[in-house]
């Protein structure tokens, strides 16, 4: 009987152990558990948006401030004869400059044949979204040739409604991406000229912003005769 009674004992003194050794676990992991989730609330660290360059820091602009940062309305592209520029919701391209006698068209569609040489710009003009027509704001001058010494060439108006033949009307409405043509005619610049800086305001059109400037030398413009000309 006292042989039974020493090994009745041990056992639960074993037992007693085993209940304190997973109950001191089970708050050791609870602790932990808390400490790890304080650890996750906390803020992490403040990413360096910018990188060491001889002589300082060179600071670079986040994605934020980029997103926030102003559009640049005005980008002014310099081209030559047959390339296009791409506006801000319109394509421009000089499709060719020629001097030469135009015919000119009247309000109900009568042609008169011009008896004076002008300096016409044809422009092929391509429209991104919706309905495009030609809307060159009163007062505004969306169209501007120059000589290499900044002299300007005034632009040709023809009276009783005329207008030079190959001008878009303005009540003429283009669908978006069908390409439009439109001439403007120009006195002709004087004899001495090495270039010639065509400017065209994307203001014209509907829907457009921006500038662009062609360049045009001497070999680009083509003297058309009475005869070459349709």
């Amino acid at each position: 009987m006292s042989s039974l009674k020493v090994q009745t004992n041990g056992r639960r003194r074993k037992s007693n152990s085993t209940v304190i050794a997973v109950a001191v676990s089970f708050v050791l992991f609870l602790i932990l558990a808390v400490v790890v989730s304080i650890l996750n609330m906390l803020p992490g660290p403040t990413p360096n948006n910018s990188s060491q360059v001889a002589g300082g820091e060179e600071t670079r602009p986040t994605e934020q401030s980029l997103q926030q940062a102003d559009p640049i309305e005005d980008i002014t592209t310099e081209l030559h004869v047959g390339e296009v520029a791409q506006l801000d919701g319109v394509q421009v391209r000089l499709n060719g400059v020629a001097i030469m006698k135009p015919f000119t068209v009247g309000p109900s569609g009568e042609m008169r044949r011009g008896s004076a040489y002008f300096m016409l710009a044809t422009l092929n003009v391509v429209h991104d979204t919706g309905l495009m027509r030609l809307q060159e704001p009163p007062g505004l001058d969306c169209f501007q040739m120059t000589d290499n010494i900044g002299r300007e060439l005034r632009r040709v108006e023809y009276p009783d409604g005329f207008v030079v033949f190959g001008a878009m009307n303005p009540q003429q409405f283009v669908v978006a991406g069908s390409t439009a043509s439109h001439v403007v005619a120009f006195e002709l610049p004087s004899e001495d000229i090495q270039h010639l800086k065509f400017a065209v305001d994307g203001r014209a059109f509907t829907g457009g912003k921006g500038n662009c400037v062609f360049h045009i030398t001497t070999s680009d413009v083509q003297f058309i005769t009475d005869d070459e000309s349709p």
